[in-house]
């Protein structure tokens, strides 16, 4: 095989995969289906504010940012950047970043 067909199979194959993502992130039952565009402009601005700019290249550069748990990742980012952060809230994410952590859901 000529390395002119192997770099056609191979970006025909992350095509794929990227296509299989998109799929998968649109027919999410969280931030998915008729809320889907909404929902990826919240993933946008998470990104944007958690993200550096070379983050953020990298992500659009791989097609990583288009697989469905970076979405969720990001989307729930975005939806702590656009209202306020409940105590509540943060005592969760603290619960299940650091569980063994002493006072981590108090």
């Amino acid at each position: 095989m000529t390395a002119h067909a192997l770099y056609h199979r191979l970006k025909a194959r992350h095509e794929s995969i990227h296509q299989d993502w998109v799929n998968q992130a649109k027919s999410d039952p969280e931030y998915g289906g008729k809320n889907f565009d909404a929902n990826l402009q919240r993933a946008k601005i998470g990104l944007r504010k958690f993200g550096s700019p070379k983050l953020q290249k990298f992500l659009e550069e791989s097609g990583l940012g288009s697989h469905p748990e970076m979405l969720r990742l990001f989307w729930i980012l975005g939806q702590s950047a656009q209202k306020p952060t409940a105590p509540t809230r943060e005592k969760d994410l603290r619960a299940l970043f650091y569980p063994n952590f002493p006072n981590a859901t108090t």
